[in-house]
Parts: C-alpha cells; sequence; structure tokens
C-alpha cells in the first residue's frame, strides 16, 4: 500500500503536468504519436502505466504509530503496513514502501519517483523532467525545452519547442522536420523524401535516381541509368537519354526528336516536318505534302505528292524530273530552259536549245529543229543532274551541260 502523497501537481510529458491524482487510483499513461511520412497516418505507441496512488482514505500511515526521530535529525512515521515517511530538517520528504518503490520531494518542490522495477522519474520545478523506464526506455526535457525519448532498440525521438524534431527508429529509419517546417523521411537504403514548406518535393531512390516536384508544377526525374525526364510549367516535357537521343514536346505543340546518329526530326503545330541529318542535310515535309531535302552540298530536292521532282542545284541550276525518274527540263540559272521530251519508250524525240529552238526528231538519225536546221546523229539522254549527251553520225559524243557548256562526252 501506498502512503498519501502529500506533494503538489506533479507534471506530464505533453503539458509538463502530470496532473494531481489525489482523488483516484487512475493511472499515469504516456503516449506518443509519431508521424509516418510514408504513409501519411499517425502511430500510436505503447502507453506506460505506472503505479496507483491511494489517496488519505486508505492510506495506514495517517493513523499509524507515533512519529519518531532519527539520528539525523529526521522525523519517521511508520505504517502498520512497512511503509515509511522521512521528513528531513532541511525540507525534503521520502515515502518508502514496502514493494521497495519510494517518492521524494525535495525542499525546492522537485519529486523523484522511484519504483521496485526500476522506473525512476524525475519532476524538477522549472518543468525539465527526467524519466527511465523499467524496460530501458528514458523521456528527458532540458531547460531549453527539448524533449528526448530513447529506447534501447535505438529508437531516438527528439521534439523541440519551435516544433521542429528528430526521430530515429530502429530499422534506421530517420524522420525529421526543421523549424521552417520542411519534412524529410530517409531509410538505411538511402530512400529519401523530403517536403518543403512552398510544396515541393524531393525523391531520392536506392539506386540513387532523383524526382524532384516544384511549386510551379513542374519537376525533373533523373535516373540512375543516366536519363532526365523535365517538365516545366507551362506543360512541356523532355526526356534525354544516356546514349543521347531525346525527345522535346513544347507546350505550343512543337515536338522535337533527337536520335543516337544525330538526325533531329521536328514537328510543327501546323503539320510540317523537318529532319536536319549529322551529315548537314535537311529534311523537310511541306504544308502541301511535298517533301524537300536540302543536301550538305546546298542541293535541294523536292519530291511532291504525284511522283515529280524538283532538283535545285548550289549553282543556281535546276532540273525538273518526271514520276518515271526522266529529266523534262533544265534551267541554266541564266534564263535558258532546255525542255526535253520523251517517246513513249523512253527515247528523248525531242529536245530544245538555250538559243529558243526545238529540235524533233525525223528519223533513227535524223533530227530537224523548227527553223529549218538538220542534225544527223542521236541524243543518247539525259542524266539526272540535267546533262544531255549528243553523238554525231560522224564525230564524237559530247555532253551539253546543265550550266549550257560543251564537254567531251
Amino acid at each position: 500500500m501506498y502512503g498519501e502523497l502529500t506533494y503538489k501537481e506533479t507534471r506530464d510529458f505533453d503539458s509538463g503536468q502530470l496532473g494531481q491524482d489525489k482523488a483516484s487510483n487512475s493511472a499515469i499513461l504516456e503516449a506518443l504519436s509519431v508521424l509516418d511520412l510514408s504513409s501519411g497516418r499517425a502511430l500510436q505507441t505503447r502507453a506506460v502505466e505506472q503505479q496507483p496512488v491511494q489517496t488519505k482514505a486508505d492510506n495506514p500511515v495517517a493513523t499509524a504509530n507515533t512519529a519518531e526521530h532519527g539520528p539525523d535529525g529526521s522525523t519517521i512515521i511508520r505504517g502498520s503496513d512497512g511503509s515509511t515517511i522521512y521528513k528531513y530538517p532541511d525540507g525534503t520528504t521520502v515515502w518508502k514502501y514496502s514493494n521497495g518503490s519510494q517518492i521524494t520531494e525535495k525542499p525546492d518542490h522537485t519529486f523523484i519517483w522511484q519504483y521496485s522495477d526500476g522506473t525512476f522519474i524525475q519532476q524538477n520545478p522549472d518543468g525539465t523532467f527526467y524519466r527511465r523506464y523499467s524496460d530501458g526506455t528514458t523521456i528527458q526535457k532540458t531547460a531549453d525545452g527539448v524533449v528526448t525519448w530513447e529506447k534501447p532498440d535505438g529508437t531516438l525521438i527528439r521534439q523541440n519547442p519551435d516544433g521542429s524534431f528528430y526521430r530515429k527508429y530502429a530499422d534506421g529509419t530517420i524522420v525529421q522536420r526543421t523549424a521552417d517546417g520542411t519534412t524529410s523521411f530517409q531509410k538505411p537504403d538511402g530512400t529519401l523524401i523530403q517536403r518543403n514548406p512552398d510544396g515541393s518535393i524531393f525523391q531520392r531512390s536506392p539506386d540513387g535516381s532523383t524526382a524532384q516536384q516544384n511549386a510551379d508544377g513542374s519537376a525533373i526525374w533523373r535516373y540512375a541509368n543516366g536519363t532526365v525526364i523535365r517538365r516545366e510549367a507551362d506543360g512541356s516535357t523532355s526526356q534525354e537519354n544516356p546514349d543521347g537521343s531525346g525527345v522535346w514536346r513544347y507546350a505550343n505543340g512543337t515536338t522535337i526528336w533527337k536520335m543516337a546518329d544525330g538526325r533531329i526530326i521536328q514537328q510543327n503545330p501546323d503539320g510540317t516536318v523537318v529532319q536536319r541529318n549529322a551529315d548537314g542535310s535537311v529534311f523537310a515535309r511541306n504544308q502541301d505534302g511535298s517533301v524537300t531535302r536540302q543536301y550538305a552540298d546546298g542541293m535541294r530536292v523536292t519530291s511532291f505528292q504525284d511522283g515529280t521532282k524538283q532538283r535545285n542545284y548550289a549553282d543556281g541550276t535546276t532540273t525538273a524530273v518526271d514520276a518515271a525518274g526522266k529529266v523534262t527540263s533544265v534551267d541554266n540559272g541564266r534564263g535558258h530552259i532546255m525542255r526535253v521530251h520523251y517517246d513513249q519508250s523512253g527515247q528523248v524525240d525531242g529536245i530544245s536549245s538555250v538559243n529558243g529552238s526545238t529540235w524533233t526528231r525525223t528519223g533513227q538519225y535524223s533530227w530537224r529543229s523548227d527553223r529549218g536546221a538538220q542534225w544527223n546523229g542521236r541524243i543518247l539522254g539525259v542524266d539526272q543532274n540535267g546533262h544531255a549527251y549528243y553523238q554525231p553520225v560522224n564525230g564524237r559524243t559530247f555532253a551539253f551541260t546543265r550550266q549550257a557548256q560543251v564537254q567531251p562526252g
């Protein structure tokens, strides 16, 4: 049985007041809640129940033997159940119970509870306290308002007056919050989640991959293999791969692909597509469905939907090609155009010269101009570069180039 506890109010863990417990035998419960950042739920820890305290009505010491005095000047009151009260000259009072527990009140109103199971509690007048429980768990509050809870399994919880805290669990997991409201969750495998006051979040995975989500809605993901993905505040996205390839999608509808071989393809909101190659050439799909290829040497080839093509050379000359691949006209860039006509077998049967005359084949080896002139021989054809090849009946083959120059064939 316990004797009457004539001490002032003690203090509990959360408010600094254990609460006056003279009126009942209610247990002193202490509970901590630990925020699990990964799930957002509060995990209720175990309650520590202290031994009950009896009231004066149940107190045998109050009606026990008369007081005696100790050699140190103390007053000793012994109860019939073996409990004893010691009152010392300096104002200290000690209650000792038959079960080995005792309570000490010092003149400055410091209270110390010592229980037979090893539990030790000290409550100081300034609100600080120290508590050690039978399982080795300790809780203390220092003068600066910091409360620290430690368990034998390595669990450590530190709560600061400014609302910040640090919590390390037995498995090595760490949860902490700084005074500005930044919270973080870290696991031994390297996992890290950090939430900032502005709403931004940073995450790190065990393999080193990271994710950063910003308050403006932008985000960036960096993967262990080197891949980087970005999302901008305007909704634009991009992905860059370790091999140099990537894709960029912009809010205006433009999309750009970069290939590992150096090609870059751009699709515009109007449906046009431009492809830039590593050799400097550029391919483009136009709004009319035609495709233009610009080569590094300056030549540009436009392919139309009907199968015809137009070649523009760096020297300013131009050739037109029909769907069958035959050159039908050559412009030397100086105002002279040579036009070529073919028969059903694909042989040249008509051609116009740079002086404006038109020649028509009249026989196997005979030709007549629209101006009455005649020529005997064959026109062997016109190559893809616009050069026409002539073979006179009694002469050497020669070429009439697209630049309107005559060269040996």
